[in-house]
């Protein structure tokens, strides 16, 4: 018999929402870091899992999925998607618990409707797959008692300054975080640099790890990582490849640039768009992205636009701009490019 289930938990390392034909969607939500200071338990992002009944028509991501993995026919793929269902209803009628692997148990409460509890050990989020939770108490020093200290320096109890509790308290609490955060920011830069080369990977606690914050209502921070750096760079707030039109046979000359080459009297013919991979406050990250790109066989060059420099490849003319952007995601992984005019 084909295990559903485990298709299902496939599916949600790649995407938000799994339906299953006939019963209801599992929808994946993003979870920030999470620290707990009562417990100091640290969780680092995840995505969280949740039932909605009410998802329950054919998006036939699920078919294909296993049409694909257990080399049937449609035909019996829909049919174990029904068995699996009707298996799932049965259990929870009687009163049972059905249990899915690696995502959560269903239930039915009092008044017959279906509850889900999500599997807390298990984490869909792949820039963080396999980073657990972990426990960090706060590091206690102990002190030299005062008198001691100031043995034989002729100092009298009347002398002695007195440290306030809640000054102390606040020094001691500062330190504490300080060296908790520090072995927080290490064990995940362990786990990334553990993981293959992925020029699209994001991380989520930006505030952490850069502090050059540029103020802008254009763009918004995120980060990419590149080789053994995670890198900060810049993306638009819109869509800005929604507001390029499309060219004409009548407007073709208007998007081409024509130079004479004064060696070979050669005539260049260039796009008059970009595909931009991510707009840097600082030139040298720019160049790092530069050279990384260069190598995966693109003309590419580094711009400056305002008080950003902007990692820039151009768009052969014959080529439609979006899809020569969509190829160069899939070539580098970098999905937050888009498509700017020059």
């Amino acid at each position: 018999m084909i295990d559903v289930s485990k298709h299902i938990s496939e599916l949600l390392l790649t995407n938000n929402c799994v339906i299953v034909p006939g019963f209801g969607g599992f929808v994946a939500n993003y979870q920030p870091a999470r620290i707990h200071t009562a417990s100091y338990i640290f969780n680092g992002p995840s995505k969280s899992i949740a039932f909605n009944i009410n998802l329950s028509a054919n998006d036939g991501l699920l078919i294909n999925k296993i049409v694909s993995s257990e080399y049937i026919n449609l035909f019996d793929a829909e049919k174990s998607i029904a068995q699996f269902v009707q298996e799932i209803k049965t259990e929870i009628k009687e009163g049972r618990t059905y249990k899915l692997p690696k995502i959560g148990r269903l239930l039915m409460d009092k008044e017959g409707h279906i509850q889900f509890i999500p599997d807390p050990s298990n984490n869909f989020l792949l820039q963080n797959y396999g980073l657990s939770a972990f426990e960090a108490k706060p590091v206690v020093h102990k002190r030299e008692p005062i008198l001691k200290s100031l043995e034989g320096t002729g100092i009298t109890n009347e002398e002695i300054p007195v440290i306030k509790s809640g000054r102390q308290f606040r020094i001691i609490a500062i330190s504490t975080a300080a060296i908790l955060l520090i072995a927080f920011l290490i064990q995940i830069f362990i786990q990334v640099n553990a993981q293959d080369k992925n020029y699209a990977d994001i991380f989520g606690i930006d505030a952490l790890l850069h502090n050059d914050v540029v103020s802008t209502s254009q763009y918004s921070p995120g980060y990419m990582r590149m080789e053994n750096y995670f890198l900060k760079y810049y993306r638009p707030t819109t869509a800005l490849t929604d507001s390029i039109p499309m060219l004409t046979a009548d407007q073709i000359h208007e998007a081409i640039e024509v130079n004479l080459n004064a060696n070979n009297n050669q005539l260049i013919v260039e796009s008059k768009y970009w595909v931009i991979a991510g707009a840097f406050g600082k030139k040298e990250i720019a160049d790092l992205v530069k050279d990384q790109i260069y190598k995966e066989g693109f003309s590419v060059e580094v711009i400056q636009k305002n008080d950003y420099f902007m990692v820039a490849i151009s768009i052969p003319l014959e080529i439609n701009y979006a899809t020569y952007r969509n190829q160069f995601i899939d070539a580098t992984g970098i999905t937050d490019a888009w498509v700017l005019k020059k």
